[in-house]
C-alpha cells in the first residue's frame, strides 16, 4: 500500500491531474496586495492621490505593485496554464492587435479607453496563476466579500459622503446602480454558500455571514436594479441546489426559509423596485434596452470582424439619434460591439471554460468552492443579459478564482502526479492550453521556498 505523498501514487480521477500538478504556494504578500485591491476598488471615484493614468487612486497604486511584484516574483518564467489562462490571453493578444490596427487604419488612438480591458484582463491572468495557491480565494474573494458589504453598510446606514440617490435609487457613491446591485448578488451568494458549507457550525463566522447577508439584500433591494435582483434569485437557486446535503439539511428548515422571507418583505418595501418592474411588465419599459439591442445588433451586422473600438458608446448613441455616448447594457453586444464576433467567440471561450472546470471542482468535492463558482458564473449570466460585465473588476475576478477552482477542493494529502509539462513543452502545443489538457511546469525561484516545500499540493 503507497503511503500518503508518494511521488508515485496517481490522482483518483484521470481528469484532476491538470489541477494536481498546478498546486503550489505563491507569496502572502502578493495574495495580501490583490485581496487589499480588490477592496480599495470601491473608493475608484471617491479618492484620489495623483493626476497619473491608472494610479489616480488607492486601488490602482495596490494593483501596480502587486503586478511589480509578480513580474519580479516571475521573473525567471511566465507561466501559461491550461484552459481559462490561455482562453483570456488570446482574447488579450487579439483585441490588443486589434487595436493596434485600429490606430494605423484610422489614425485615431484609443488605447486609454482600451487599457480598461487590459488591465482587467492582465490582473486576471496573474490571479489565475496566484489561484494555485489554496489561500487566494481567502485573500482575494475575501477583500472583495468586505468591500461589497463595506458599501452596502455604508448605503444602509446613508453614510454621509458615501451614498447617492436617483430618482429614488440609493446606492454608493460613484458606481454605476446596477453594476453594484450585481456585486451585492454576489455578496448574499456568497454569504449563502458560506453558511451551509459549515452547517451546523454557527459561530462568530456564521452571525457575520449572516448579518452580510441581510444588509446586502437590504443594500440591493434599495439600488431598485431589477438586474440584479434576478441575478440574485439566479444566484441563490443554484447555490441552495448545489450545496444540499444531509449534514446541512437542518439549514433548509431552519435558516433559510427565515431568510429569504426576510429578502422577501425588503422586496415588498421596496416601491420603486416594484414600479420598475410592473412598467417592464405592464408597459413593456425595459430601460430602453430593446431599443439599444436592436441598433447594436444592426451596428454589429455593418461591422461584425472588427467592431467600433472602445468608443462604440458614442456610435451607439448616434444610431439612436443622442448626442451623448450611451452604454449596451449587454454583455454579449458590448464585447461584439467593441472588438467583433471573433472576439465574442474567445470570450465565450474564456467563461465556458471556467464553467467547465468550476464544474469539474463540484463534482469532485461537493463540499468545496465549486459549488460557489458555479452559482455565481450562472448570476454573472443572468445579469450578463441586461448588463455590462467587460472590464467589471469583481466579474474578471470571479472568473480567475473559478478556472483555479479544482485547486481548492484537492485534499491536502493527495500527491501531485510524477509528470509536468514545461513552459517551452507548453509553447508548442497551444490548443492544449486552450483546452485544458495539458499539465504545467512547476519552477522554483529563490523567490519561494525549495520546491519540496513550496509545490506540494496545498
Amino acid at each position: 500500500m503507497e503511503k500518503e505523498g508518494s511521488a508515485d501514487m496517481k490522482p483518483a480521477r484521470a481528469e484532476d491531474a491538470t489541477a494536481l500538478t498546478t498546486a503550489a504556494r505563491r507569496p502572502t504578500l502578493l495574495l495580501t496586495l490583490l485581496g487589499l485591491a480588490a477592496f480599495l476598488s470601491i473608493f475608484d471615484q471617491v479618492i484620489t492621490v495623483s493626476s497619473i493614468p491608472f494610479l489616480r487612486n488607492p486601488a490602482a497604486l495596490a494593483t501596480a505593485l502587486a503586478l511589480g511584484l509578480y513580474v519580479w516574483y516571475r521573473r525567471e518564467s511566465l507561466p501559461m496554464l491550461p484552459g481559462a489562462q490561455g482562453w483570456i490571453a488570446a482574447f488579450l493578444l487579439y483585441t490588443a492587435l486589434l487595436e493596434a490596427l485600429r490606430s494605423i487604419w484610422t489614425g485615431d488612438s484609443e488605447w486609454l479607453r482600451y487599457l480598461q480591458w487590459a488591465q482587467v484582463l492582465v490582473l486576471a491572468l496573474v490571479t489565475i496563476d496566484l489561484a494555485r495557491d489554496r489561500r487566494a480565494a481567502a485573500f482575494i474573494w475575501g477583500g472583495v466579500i468586505a468591500a461589497v458589504t463595506f458599501m452596502a453598510t455604508a448605503t444602509v446606514v446613508a453614510l454621509p459622503g458615501f451614498t447617492s440617490t436617483l430618482e429614488g435609487r440609493v446606492g454608493f457613491v460613484g458606481v454605476n446602480l446596477n453594476a453594484q446591485g450585481y456585486w451585492y448578488a454576489m455578496g448574499a451568494t456568497t454569504a449563502v454558500w458560506w453558511l451551509l458549507r459549515r452547517w451546523p457550525r454557527f459561530g462568530w463566522s456564521g452571525a457575520l455571514a449572516l448579518a452580510a447577508l441581510g444588509t446586502l439584500s437590504l443594500a440591493l433591494v434599495q439600488t431598485a436594479s431589477r438586474s440584479a435582483l434576478l441575478g440574485l434569485v439566479m444566484g441563490l437557486a443554484a447555490v441552495l441546489t448545489l450545496s444540499l446535503r444531509a449534514r446541512n439539511l437542518s439549514a433548509y428548515v431552519t435558516v433559510i426559509p427565515a431568510a429569504l422571507l426576510v429578502l422577501a418583505f425588503f422586496v415588498a418595501d421596496a416601491t420603486v423596485l416594484q414600479e420598475r418592474f410592473l412598467d417592464a411588465i405592464t408597459e413593456g419599459d425595459l430601460g430602453a434596452r430593446d431599443s439599444i439591442a436592436t441598433h447594436g445588433l444592426e451596428l454589429v451586422g455593418d461591422q461584425p470582424w472588427f467592431g467600433y473600438g472602445p468608443s462604440f458608446l458614442f456610435v451607439l448613441g448616434e444610431a439612436r439619434g443622442m448626442t451623448r455616448p450611451i452604454s449596451s447594457h449587454n454583455s454579449l453586444l458590448q464585447v461584439a460591439l467593441t472588438f467583433g464576433l471573433p472576439a465574442l467567440l474567445l470570450w465565450a471561450g474564456i467563461v465556458v471554460s471556467t464553467a467547465w472546470r468550476a464544474w469539474r471542482s463540484y463534482v469532485q468535492d461537493r463540499t468545496g468552492i465549486g459549488a460557489l463558482m458555479v452559482s455565481l458564473i450562472a448570476l454573472s449570466m443572468v445579469f450578463a443579459l441586461v448588463g455590462d460585465l467587460g472590464f467589471n473588476k469583481y466579474f474578471w475576478t470571479m472568473i480567475a478564482l473559478a478556472a483555479q477552482a479544482p485547486l481548492a477542493s484537492l485534499a491536502p494529502t493527495i500527491a501531485a502526479a510524477p509528470h509536468q509539462a514545461t513552459l517551452h513543452e507548453a509553447s508548442f502545443r497551444p490548443a492544449a492550453v486552450l483546452t485544458g489538457t495539458l499539465p504545467h511546469e512547476n519552477r522554483t525561484s529563490r523567490f519561494r521556498p525549495a520546491r519540496g516545500e513550496a509545490d506540494r499540493p496545498a
